[in-house]
């Protein structure tokens, strides 16, 4: 990553205001110092051209998190899942789930009957990694005479890879059943100066006078019309206001910015064999196979379902390379056996089909006869509570 050229006046620098061009500065506005002592003319600071490049700062190249062990690659030969669902607790499943939502009705339960109970196990694979990026980029702040100023004369540039930056704490799980073991507390976000690059120059939008013309009169010292004129109470009439990009000191110390972002980068795997769309495994939960972290972690192999093993290897893959310009810290990877029952009943000689995923034993389903969608929008959030319109209505899918 190349650090960009100073961003003065004309090299696409936008402040969000209008950049004044470089007119004569007449005689009665040139810039004198807050302290004449020092003696400092402002014909001699140093122009965008005369800043210093930073080669140095253009190999970003991060370094590795130390490792903790060799890497490996889990054997999932021995990994088991079970599966048990008969037709009685179909049923009940599926009036446990009516009973805590109030758009579905339990009016076609009376008249349905199960006709087959099809298992099936989905698997639910995920990678996280923690990762830290840094970049650099140009800022200032007004200087103020007699300010220290950190230049290269006090010392060489540091890499930016080198300035120690804490990192962000790990986020706690919200309970024991939490699938996202790792992660950091919020993605942070840090900015530090890198030392020993500070240099002064004059203020680009004063012109190191340090006051410019006041927006609110346009520097004619006098705001409305006729005879209701007054003076201008922003400037005082005097037409001129202090600049606020140096604070009205006339010159500004530019340095460069270390950006650093904290990032917890996720991606997911679903194996899935019905027609239940895959986002609904991602609601379900499942029971833990295999789970691991480490600063890098291995693929998983060996694995009965082909299809987890290799993609498994893919995403690894891709979180080794697919950032070289930061830093991972940690990964963690995790697999779920979710168990998915796809049942299929009949009512009043129409077939239909709902499934049943998760230890948690979410419902699913595009044809179940008594989704209400007249009861959903009630004020203050309210219930219908199962009521006689989602047991009767007509407005479902069958």
């Amino acid at each position: 990553m190349s650090v960009p050229p100073y961003p003065g006046p004309g090299a696409g620098y936008n402040p969000g205001y209008p950049v004044p061009q470089n007119n004569p500065v007449p005689e009665s506005e040139k810039f004198i110092p807050e302290n004449p002592e020092h003696n400092h003319d402002p014909s001699h600071l140093p122009h965008d051209a005369e800043l210093p490049s930073y080669d140095w700062a253009t190999n970003m190249t991060p370094p590795s998190a130390p490792l903790a062990g060799e890497i490996q690659n889990p054997d999932a030969s021995q990994w088991e899942e079970k599966l048990h669902m008969d037709e009685n607790l179909a049923i009940q499943c599926l009036e446990d789930y009516i009973d805590e939502n109030c758009c579905w009705g339990k009016g076609p339960l009376k008249k349905m009957k199960v006709i087959s109970v099809e298992p099936s196990m989905a698997f639910k694979y995920r990678l996280t990694s923690l990762t830290e990026k840094r970049n650099t980029e140009w800022a200032h702040e007004p200087y103020h005479w007699g300010s220290f100023v950190d230049g290269p004369e006090n010392g060489p540039q540091p890499d930016p890879w080198s300035i120690e930056i804490p990192r962000p704490v790990l986020k706690k799980p919200e309970d024991e059943t939490s699938e996202d073991k790792v992660e950091w507390e919020g993605n942070g976000k840090e900015k530090r100066k890198i030392p020993h690059t500070e240099h002064v120059k004059i203020c680009w939008h004063c012109h190191g006078r340090g006051r410019v013309r006041c927006t609110h009169c346009h520097g004619s010292g006098e705001s409305g019309v006729g005879d209701n004129k007054r003076r201008c109470g922003i400037c005082h009439g005097s037409g001129r206001k202090r600049c606020h990009t140096c604070h009205g000191t006339g010159r500004l110390k530019h340095f460069l910015m270390l950006i650093v972002k904290f990032e917890t980068e996720k991606d997911h795997f679903i194996h899935e064999e019905t027609d239940l769309p895959d986002e609904e495994i991602m609601k379900a939960t499942g029971t833990c196979l295999f789970q691991e972290s480490n600063v890098a972690v291995g693929w998983i192999q060996n694995f009965r379902v082909a299809s987890v093993n290799d993609n498994s290897a893919k995403l690894v893959h891709e979180h080794r390379t697919k950032w070289p310009d930061r830093r991972v810290w940690s990964q963690a990877h995790q697999l779920d056996s979710v168990p998915v029952y796809e049942i299929r009943y009949k009512k009043n000689e129409k077939e239909g089909r709902y499934w049943i995923m998760g230890n948690n034993e979410l419902i699913w389903s595009e044809d179940y006869p008594a989704q209400c969608c007249c009861c959903l929008n009630f004020k203050d959030g309210g219930c219908c509570n199962n009521c006689a319109c989602c047991n009767k209505c007509s407005c479902t899918v069958m």
